[in-house]
């Protein structure tokens, strides 16, 4: 196997892919470039920075000792659980070489993408062989959007990032510069798909049990992928175990009985995930907030998921039709992943499935796999090689305007992150962190505005009063009070009530806290213990 990765086709795709990632990461490489002076870049990557610096808090628990994740960013009493394992092990692995959290998370992302695009083009060269493969992993990977005239929302850069529609994020090089644990996540997928099509053509029980094992692991690192591995594969079982089609049913026991094993090990992995959503806050919130804001705030949903694949879904027809009478099972598997976001799209809310699930687990790499079989196989049958030449460019074309005008598009918005606490914390502020990581008790509570609320658990183990729209029970109601109690605007009892009620121990008074009032705090029951350069922090007496 290892001589698949020395040929020229994988070379080349290798090369191009690393072009890629690179320019996946112009953002990324522009920020440090252009870092202000006296300032820290925590070498944020993506606009959605609140979820940026919860992972990041996550990596610090793991590199406290922490083996599940609790949370940091509300002050009531919760219970830990295994979701976000993934960066509780980032955690251990920056604990292992003495890592800073943004540089292990960043690691861990690079290794994850160059896992993915490896297995991409192993699963790639399995299904569609040495001459094929190179072509399939290349439309998987390569494949972008469709214009975007053809979707109905807008850019609007005078609202960033609010103004960018969702499916922005599934551009090409956006989904290389995704969240760490979904590019892991769906290689683990991949690496599942390898195995199960390796026990169908062997039949040996070792590649069977490595698949279950795989889809346990990857089911509770990332939840998604169970989809496409329960339902696919049942259905791909279910035709292929029709009398009709498969007379010598009783003939293939030890295939269906390993099948059901894949499946039986899923859908463990998925009842998991139930159970820990029924664990209260923050699992529950998570799956409500989820179906409110992917089933209900976005009506345009369902449309645009037609224009979300480019052309491949019109390229993989005649390969979609020659998989259905195929009678082989890796065919049916093929086949409905690739369909899977259509298919269960009409039932995704009486499932309680939020509809972005339906699209993290990488449905465009079964779609480039077909789309490279049609190419590779079927046209050149009736029209020769450069017809198929034709195809290939056609379906770059066809994707290159709406990953170019997305890629300016990022690159506009740098200028809106010159400066501010998200994307480059200054310097006394960072320091002011430092010193709370060397002077306070693990997981003490601390009362700051909801910005830096965010911030500081992603450095330090310790706690905060709201921090994360998502993460933080009564989010907006507590950002109000905090905005109250910085304003001094309560009477007296009424800030020491809200400091015992929800235990905490210290109080943070930097920049953004001054843009409240720029005075300082003069409650009697503060005593200072930090100030230097405008940052005070405060001990509760």
């Amino acid at each position: 196997m290892s001589k698949i990765f020395f040929t020229r086709s994988f070379v080349i795709y290798f090369f191009f892919s690393q072009i890629l990632i690179i320019l996946s990461n112009t953002s990324l490489i522009l920020h440090q470039i252009n870092q202000p002076p006296l300032s820290v870049y925590p070498l944020v990557n993506t606009e959605w920075t609140h979820d940026f610096y919860l992972y990041l808090s996550v990596v610090t628990q793991g590199k406290s000792g922490s083996w599940l994740y609790s949370e940091t960013y509300t002050s009531e009493p919760t219970k830990p659980g295994f979701f976000l394992f993934y960066y509780i092990l980032v955690g251990k692995m920056a604990a292992l070489f003495n890592l800073w959290p943004p540089v292990a998370y960043h690691l861990a992302r690079i290794i994850s993408l160059e896992f993915f695009i490896l297995l991409v083009y192993l699963l790639c060269y399995q299904i569609l062989g040495q001459r094929l493969a190179i072509l399939g992993a290349g439309l998987s990977l390569f494949t972008g959007l469709s214009p975007l005239p053809l979707f109905k929302e807008t850019l609007n850069l005078q609202f960033y990032p609010a103004g960018y529609p969702w499916w922005m994020s599934f551009d090409t090089l956006e989904r290389l510069n995704g969240f760490p644990h979904h590019i892991f996540g769906q290689a683990i997928l991949l690496l599942t798909v390898i195995a199960v099509i390796h026990f169908v053509r062997t039949q040996k029980w070792r590649f069977a049990i490595c698949s279950a094992f795989l889809s346990l692991i990857g089911g509770l690192l990332f939840p998604p992928i169970l989809g496409p591995l329960v339902v696919c594969l049942s259905l791909g079982l279910i035709i292929y175990s029709l009398p009709i089609i498969r007379k010598l049913f009783w003939d293939k026991w030890k295939l269906i009985a390993g099948i059901l094993l894949i499946i039986a090990a899923s859908s463990a992995a998925y009842l998991m995930v139930i159970w820990q959503q029924h664990q209260g806050f923050p699992w529950n919130q998570w799956a409500s907030n989820e179906l409110i804001r992917w089933n209900t705030n976005e009506p345009n949903f369902n449309y645009s998921l037609f224009f979300f694949f480019g052309i491949l879904p019109v390229i993989v027809f005649p390969t979609v039709i020659k998989s259905v009478f195929s009678r082989r099972f890796e065919d049916y598997l093929i086949l409905f992943w690739a369909i899977y976001p259509f298919m269960l799209l009409p039932f995704a809310t009486t499932l309680g499935l939020p509809k972005i699930r339906l699209l993290q687990e990488a449905p465009v790499v079964p779609l480039g796999i077909l789309a490279g079989a049609s190419i590779g196989r079927i046209i050149p049958k009736t029209s020769g090689n450069i017809f198929r030449l034709v195809i290939i460019v056609a379906v770059i074309t066809f994707g290159l305007p709406s990953i170019i005008t997305i890629f300016q598009e990022r690159l506009s918005t740098l200028p809106l992150f010159v400066s501010g606490h998200h994307f480059h914390i200054p310097r006394p502020t960072y320091n002011a962190i430092k010193y709370m990581e060397d002077n306070l008790k693990p997981y003490s509570l601390i009362l700051s505005e909801q910005m830096m609320g965010n911030i500081i658990p992603a450095f330090i183990p310790v706690k905060t009063y709201v921090g994360h729209f998502t993460h933080t029970i009564n989010f907006y109601q507590k950002e109000q009070l905090t905005r109250s109690f910085f304003a001094q605007t309560m009477k007296e009892s009424e800030a020491k009530k809200l400091l015992v009620d929800n235990n905490i121990s210290y109080v943070y008074q930097g920049e953004n806290e001054r843009l409240i009032n720029n005075i300082l705090l003069k409650y009697s029951f503060l005593e200072k213990i930090y100030e230097k350069d405008e940052i005070i922090l405060y001990k509760v007496l």
